[in-house]
């Protein structure tokens, strides 16, 4: 996938390069732009993570792979990345626009069904 490619490019540029990158790794890779809004639902982590969406429509997981690494991988994006649904629930009921707000257009059914769809990790799920 070419973000991941560009995000681990970041690494190899000149220190005047990488100052002149708006955004750093993140800015260079275009993932202000390309990170999905289920990225809101991810659960808190130490480095910096994201969902992509490839252009086949598949939603995958992209982390940097320690806080202080240029080096990012990419894997696919499980339910147990994503918070539970009893934090789904808590974020709703202090703010209802919540959705709105973070940038899924789906409505609470529809953001379920898309949940549900995720396959589930094979093993324990690390965080980042």
């Amino acid at each position: 996938m070419a973000i991941l490619d560009a995000a681990n490019e970041f690494g190899q540029l000149t220190d005047f390069e990488q100052d002149e990158t708006e955004g750093g790794a993140l800015g260079h890779a275009g993932l202000f732009e390309s990170q999905h809004p289920l990225t809101s639902l991810l659960r808190e982590s130490h480095n910096a993570t994201c969902v992509v969406r490839d252009l086949d429509g598949t939603l995958h997981l992209l982390w940097q792979e320690s806080s202080i690494s240029d080096r990012w991988s990419l894997g696919p994006l499980c339910r147990e990345n994503l918070v539970d649904d009893g934090t789904l629930e808590e974020r709703l009921g202090d703010d209802p626009g919540w959705l709105s707000e973070v940038g899924i257009s789906l409505s609470i059914v529809e953001l379920r069904g898309l949940l549900d769809g995720l396959s589930s990790a094979e093993g324990p799920v690390v965080t980042y």
